[in-house]
Order: C-alpha cells, then structure tokens, then sequence
C-alpha cells in the first residue's frame, strides 16, 4: 500500500453509535493538494460546515516503507513531524521526538490501511494536566468509499 492512500475520508460512525458516551461521530477528510502536499480536516459529523481541526503536511518518501511528514497549522507554521512506517499491515506513525506547541505537549498517535484508521491526539500543559483531545482511548474510522 503506498503512503499517499491516506488521501480520501473516513468516519467513526460505528464506534459513535456503539459508544456514544465516550466517542463524538467524526469525520477525517485527507485531500492531495499537489506537490507532495497534504490538507487533513476534522469535523464534528453533525457539523461539517466548519472543521474543529485543520492542517497542512508535506511528505518525504525515505524509502518503500517509510515517510516524513512535516505537519503546519491553517497559517503553514510548523507543528510536529511524524514519522511513518509500513508495517506490512498498517502504516504507523509517531512524533519525532517530543512534540510542544505553543506550550502545549502534543500526543499524536495514528495509523491507517486502505480501509481503516486510528488515531488519539491530545494536548497537555506544563504541569502534565489533559487540556484537550481524549486521555484514553484511540478514535476508530472506516474509509468511506464515496
């Protein structure tokens, strides 16, 4: 599977209607913007005309099983990089080293196949103390095949 399949949109519907509690209904959209370049948006499905989450990405091929994706917010400032390896089933990424922006440690954890992703964000404060995003549990999403 090659890295740029991210590109398209998933959903967690089923982990939404199973967990409602626990899990908001998400919608991922990964677009291709040409030139090694990457828009990813998230929204709330009740609300898909504003995303809560937005950015942009520029993506290295290493190698067949590794890429570097350099991640920017809505303004192309950098943020975190990732790097992503093909496990023979997923690719898997993580941040290059720790993540702080703004004063804000970052945990993003995601991977994703030709049919699902994963993914769990959150940020912390200087004092450790979750301001944002999930502490437990990791968002589950099905490829939508439009």
């Amino acid at each position: 599977m090659e890295f740029k399949e991210i590109v398209g949109e998933y959903l967690n519907q089923n982990q939404a209607f199973t967990y409602p509690a626990d899990f908001a209904m998400i919608r991922l959209v990964w677009k291709d913007i040409g030139e090694n370049k990457l828009h990813s948006q998230s929204f709330y499905e009740y609300d898909r005309s504003k995303p809560y989450r937005e950015s942009y990405h520029e993506y290295e091929i290493i190698s067949q099983n590794e890429v570097l994706l350099h991640s920017y917010d809505m303004n192309w400032d950098p943020t975190c990089d990732h790097s992503i390896k093909w496990d023979g089933t997923f690719w898997v990424a993580e941040t290059c080293g720790e993540c702080v922006v703004k004063g804000v440690k970052i945990i993003s954890e995601f991977k994703f196949n030709a049919e699902k992703c994963f993914s769990r964000d959150a940020g912390y404060d200087s004092a450790g103390k979750l301001i944002w995003g999930k502490e437990n549990g990791v968002f589950e999403f099905d490829r939508l095949f439009l």
